[in-house]
């Protein structure tokens, strides 16, 4: 048995959150393929760069995204991801604790105001219990 968590293991324990929490999520993730000479096969994937890992949306905010880019406890962050972590675009979530708080506070942020309800419902359970609560 594997001692150390991946940034694969990361992205599929947050996808499930979100996906248990009402949420429809996708994963934009790279996946880079070994041809049968042993080394990776190149481009052609159709992701470009920048894009998060985890792209998600919500019933109750029709039309809005959001992002997550996911990253291992030991891997790298770039220069662009970086950049667009601290612009705003995306948080750089190296857990799915991590992932939670940002999504109930994204979650309130749309919700208008403070308040962390949106007609009558509030952050989605399962995201407010390892967020801590959602506030």
């Amino acid at each position: 048995m594997r001692a150390t968590v991946t940034e694969a293991d990361v992205q599929r324990a947050i996808l499930d959150l979100l996906r248990t929490s009402g949420f429809t999520a996708w994963s934009t993730s790279r996946v880079r393929r070994r041809c049968v000479c042993g080394r990776f096969a190149g481009g052609g994937d159709g992701v470009d760069r920048g894009l998060p890992d985890v792209v998600f949306a919500h019933p109750a905010f029709p039309g809005l995204l959001g992002g997550i880019e996911v990253k291992g406890p030991r891997t790298r962050v770039s220069a662009a991801q970086r950049q667009a972590a601290e612009i705003g675009h995306y948080p750089i979530c190296r857990s799915v604790e991590d992932a939670a708080t940002w999504v109930a506070s994204w979650w309130c942020r749309q919700a208008a105001g403070n308040e962390c309800t949106v007609v009558g419902r509030t952050v989605p359970g399962p995201i407010a219990a390892l967020a801590g609560g959602g506030k």
